[in-house]
């Protein structure tokens, strides 16, 4: 039966002790600060191509808590919107409601270092603390050594060409970079045993 439910319930627990069993109902907390049971809506996350976003049953009149932000390769997450509107999780949902993905689409940018052509390989150190934000290297190369970007704290996006491998440590020191080549090579690996770069698919 919809109301309170609970005589006393702060400083022995919230609301989130609590589920409902019909999935018409919601447990939310009342003005006199009780666990009651309450109609609910379902505020489902629609994200575009993103990483899954568990959907939220809540007393209807409530806001819905913002999840973590959902992640998706080669784009950057922009917000939440409603019906083509921005969301900004600070207005009460009255009805069942899905909020969709707002995608920015990660580009190369304008090189401001571009590597010799005829060269194949980048020696260890061989670029370390570069002050360049946007490198880009040249068909051709089929291997960068460890260490090879040590330290380049600006840099920001790097494109590699098909089939170059990348030693262990090879942008050790650098911070968010997005790197830049075809699907199934080495940037790609790299990127997945590193939490300091993306790899962004080249078309």
């Amino acid at each position: 039966t919809p109301g309170p439910f609970t005589s006393g319930l702060s400083g022995n627990g919230t609301a989130a002790n609590f589920i409902s069993d019909d999935e018409g109902y919601a447990v939310g907390v009342n003005d006199a600060n009780e666990a009651c049971l309450a109609t609910a809506v379902t505020v489902t996350f629609d994200t575009d191509g993103g990483s899954d976003v568990a959907s939220q049953k809540i007393v209807t009149g409530t806001i819905p808590v913002r999840p973590d932000d959902p992640t998706r390769m080669g784009f950057i997450f922009s917000a939440w919107q409603l019906n083509g509107s921005a969301f900004g999780f600070d207005s009460p949902v009255t009805e069942d409601i899905t909020l969709t993905a707002v995608w920015e689409k990660i580009e190369f940018g304008t090189p401001d270092f571009t590597l010799p052509k005829n060269i194949a390989l980048i020696e260890e150190y061989a670029f370390e603390g570069i002050d360049a934000h946007v490198v880009y290297i040249p068909d051709g190369y089929s291997e960068i050594k460890p260490y090879a970007f040590k330290d380049c704290k600006s840099l920001e996006q790097i494109r590699i060409p098909a089939n170059c491998t990348i030693g262990k440590f090879a942008f050790e020191g650098c911070e968010d970079l997005y790197i830049f080549s075809v699907s199934g090579g080495g940037a790609e690996q790299y990127c997945a045993n590193h939490d300091n770069c993306t790899f962004v698919a080249e078309q």
